[in-house]
């Protein structure tokens, strides 16, 4: 109305952009394409799980806590405990050296009834830096891991496309198991979901990040 039209058109710029990214249905159908398909737990038990950081966070006084995708965790032990898995690797480093996911896992494991001698840690600030972490690992395992045979990748199901594309590039062969779920389930329409919020926000970005590493080859 005041004739700011730099202005004007930057705030309607941003409002479109809001309305987008925190658009319930826009996040849900990005991580529609992005999830990998369900899997049901294998009929024979496997070597090992790699559990890949991320399913871990810590509480205001530091106490080690499941996250939003701690599905990853608590996956890792219905399996271990349904007997499919001989060994769990838990992965992941902070830069900081604080709350490692790969020692805050291993801890959830052993409080979920994980015995802690099925338990191995490997590092890694990042995906790719696990996966080369792995490739070691599996070259030199460490004594009282089990045989070689086939070892599941348990990680969200927006991230898997990703993890196993890195696991190929170090010639690690893995079979999926994702989890951790954030596309929509079908309930009808519902006009709420219209109205930008911070979870389809939360989702848009992972989703964002996940086809951006894509174009650049990571």
């Amino acid at each position: 109305m005041q004739r700011q039209s730099l202005a004007s058109f930057a705030f309607a710029v941003m409002c479109v952009m809001i309305y987008i990214s925190g658009n319930g249905y826009v996040s849900s159908a990005m991580m529609d394409r992005l999830e990998w398909p369900e899997q049901a737990m294998p009929d024979e038990a496997v070597q090992a799980a790699v559990v890949l950081g991320g399913g871990m966070s810590a509480t205001p006084d530091g106490t080690p806590e499941l996250s939003r995708d701690g599905e990853r965790i608590f996956s890792a032990a219905q399996l271990y405990h349904a007997g499919k898995v001989g060994a769990i690797i838990c992965t992941g480093m902070s830069s900081d050296g604080v709350h490692n996911p790969s020692d805050d896992g291993r801890d959830a494991l052993i409080s979920a009834g994980v015995p802690s001698d099925v338990i191995f840690r490997i590092k890694g600030e990042n995906t790719s830096q696990e996966m080369k972490s792995l490739r070691q690992f599996l070259d030199s395992p460490p004594a009282g891991f089990p045989p070689p045979g086939p070892i599941l990748l348990v990680t969200s199901a927006f991230h898997m496309d990703r993890a196993m594309r890195l696991a190929a590039s170090q010639d690690v062969e893995m079979l999926p198991f994702p989890c951790a779920f954030r596309g929509s389930v079908d309930r009808g329409f519902s006009p709420s979901r219209w109205i930008p919020g911070p979870d389809a926000m939360q989702n848009f970005g992972s989703a964002l990040k996940e086809w951006l590493a894509s174009l650049v080859g990571r």
